[in-house]
């Protein structure tokens, strides 16, 4: 779990919990409950886990909504997209745990990497030792088919 993303991010979602108390429902229409629950962790600086980091780093396909739209310059909490960027934690929010994700998906691999490996050798040295204990060196054994030799 993790708590160490940025206070702009946690400032971005708690605004839009402001504008959506404010201004009601009616007029803060965007964002998916999901966002708002999101919204709620941020703001409130709750630890969030790993699989709700990859999933602020996939909303990075939304960053067009990073900017208020003209036609919302004035009454920015009617912009949807705006809106549900921010509950996201907006541009801070989301470029953390896009460095977050990356920074874990390279650890995953590295571990993987070192079990599989640790798990590789284990096996080798496993079949090196039954095939020692049988009188056989599976690395210099020659099988003879139809009296030839072959490595």
């Amino acid at each position: 779990m993790f708590d160490d993303y940025p206070q702009t991010a946690s400032n971005n979602a708690k605004r839009m919990l402001e504008w959506r108390e404010k201004y009601g429902r009616d007029e803060v229409k965007g964002g998916t409950e999901v966002g708002w629950k999101r919204a709620n962790q941020l703001a409130n600086r709750e630890a969030i886990s790993i699989d709700v980091i990859s999933r602020m780093a996939q909303f990075n396909r939304h960053r067009e909504n990073s900017k208020i739209a003209d036609e919302y310059k004035d009454e920015p909490w009617k912009d949807r997209g705006y809106v549900a960027w921010n509950l996201w934690g907006g541009t801070a929010g989301v470029d953390w745990a896009i460095k977050k994700n990356g920074a874990d998906k390279r650890w995953q691999r590295l571990n993987f990497s070192v079990v599989n490996l640790r798990s590789q050798r284990k096996g080798e040295k496993e079949l090196h030792s039954k095939n020692a204990s049988k009188g056989q060196n599976k690395y210099k054994k020659k099988a003879e088919v139809k009296g030839k030799k072959i490595k």
